[in-house]
């Protein structure tokens, strides 16, 4: 398995309203409440109904956690939460009920989540770093050795020309001893991207 320092991090997604943008004043107030400290996202939604629940039922089968469109959530999830103030709740809203109520839900133990009991690392360089953890399970069981590979962050870039072209570029990979098509990826240096950059984080 691998992991990012970027991965390691629990995210929160906030979908707003249809009448309002990913740049929200609720969703601008929890980016500023738990910046550095959890992954915030708040996604644009698409302007028509159809497409709107579309992308949230994806959002769903990505970020399995609770959210708050009744009921069509109450279909899949066994908790909602209501807090007091107008339908569109002002940054103080959201920092006096919504902000402590999910830094509340995000420290609770992962019931599927493994304990580590020992862990050590075998190997530290920049673009690969290896672990080695003694973990139990919520069984009850334990396993002694679970390798964990870290990696720095990387960006797919999916480049369609404007005539619909996708743009490829011949990789030759070491490991494998081969040549093949792939799309263009690299690791990134830090401040490299911008949110203009269109790239795809890993």
């Amino acid at each position: 398995m691998g992991e990012t320092s970027e991965e390691m991090k629990k995210t929160i997604i906030f979908l707003h309203g249809f009448f309002a943008s990913g740049s929200c004043v609720p969703a601008t107030a929890l980016k500023e409440a738990f910046e550095g400290k959890y992954n915030v996202l708040t996604p644009d939604l698409p302007l028509h109904p159809h497409d709107a629940l579309a992308y949230v039922q994806k959002l769903c089968e990505v970020y399995d956690s609770i959210a708050h469109f009744e009921p069509m959530f109450l279909e899949h999830y066994e908790v909602s939460y209501h807090f007091p103030g107008a339908h569109t709740p002002t940054a103080e809203e959201i920092k006096a009920y919504h902000v402590p109520l999910i830094e509340k839900m995000m420290k609770e133990k992962d019931p599927m989540e493994w304990e580590v009991l020992e862990s050590e690392y075998l190997y530290k360089r920049p673009w690969l770093t290896a672990r080695r953890e003694h973990v139990k399970l919520p069984t009850g069981a334990e396993i002694q050795d679970v390798y964990v590979l870290e990696y720095p962050e990387f960006c797919n870039v999916i480049a369609i020309t404007k005539d619909g072209k996708f743009l490829m570029e011949r990789q030759y990979r070491h490991a494998q001893h081969l040549t093949g098509i792939e799309i263009p990826a690299g690791a990134v240096v830090a401040g490299e991207l911008t949110k203009t950059s269109g790239c795809a984080l890993h």
